[in-house]
């Protein structure tokens, strides 16, 4: 008779304990949704940083080959004038900056490096921990992995921000040779009234090269 008062107690034991199991698999089932939306919410931020990446650096390619492009027909010009003047004491070589062609590649090789090194490093973590998530949400058994899978939402967005500061950056590369692009203007109006150099082209390559720098900043 005591063993049969005992069944109520231990089928109400039971219960409550299905209760919390229930409860439980409830939680990890929302904390998958979760981070299943966290991980689609990341793919997207990081399918627009690189289509904001490769058309900055389409951009500032086309700038690159701009400058270029006017440093070889200024050198052409004032080769020009100095034949037609005679002046034996004008010094062209401060109105061309040398360097400027190596240190645009420089930028561009090391930028290049490094974003597709770090891009190829987020691709293979984001493939490995998507394959993960896909494996254990089925299965409640592998909820305590849920705190991995945070630490690497985490690894995400540390990257999203560092690709962040890398665009930073190379905005305020641009910046500055939007001004070397400005001091070679100045420089070249300094020579045309210094030697009555007067060529109506060259004012609209310089405007044609500083909307192509506000566009690529």
């Amino acid at each position: 008779m005591s063993y049969l008062n005992k069944i109520p107690k231990q089928i109400n034991l039971f219960r409550r304990r299905l209760a919390d199991l229930e409860d439980e698999d409830r939680r990890y089932k929302a904390e998958a949704r979760r981070l299943q939306a966290e991980m689609s919410k990341l793919q997207q931020e990081l399918g627009n940083e690189r289509a904001m990446k490769a058309a900055h650096d389409s951009d500032k390619m086309a700038l690159e080959e701009e400058i270029a492009r006017l440093k070889r027909e200024y050198a052409i010009e004032l080769t020009e004038l100095r034949s037609r003047y005679k002046t034996a004491d004008l010094d062209i070589s401060q109105f061309l900056d040398k360097d400027l062609v190596n240190k645009l590649k420089q930028i561009r090789n090391d930028f290049e490096n490094e974003t597709n090194h770090q891009r190829e490093s987020i691709q293979s973590r984001y493939s490995i921990t998507v394959n993960e998530i896909t494996r254990q949400m089925p299965s409640v058994a592998n909820a305590p992995n849920n705190q991995q899978q945070l630490r690497q939402v985490e690894v995400y967005r540390a990257d999203l921000t560092d690709i962040k500061n890398k665009r930073s950056y190379m905005q305020a590369q641009n910046e500055q040779l939007k001004n070397r692009v400005d001091d070679l203007a100045l420089k070249i109006k300094s020579l045309k009234e210094s030697g009555s150099y007067s060529i109506a082209a060259a004012d609209k390559e310089i405007a044609e090269a500083k909307a192509r720098l506000a566009k690529a900043s």
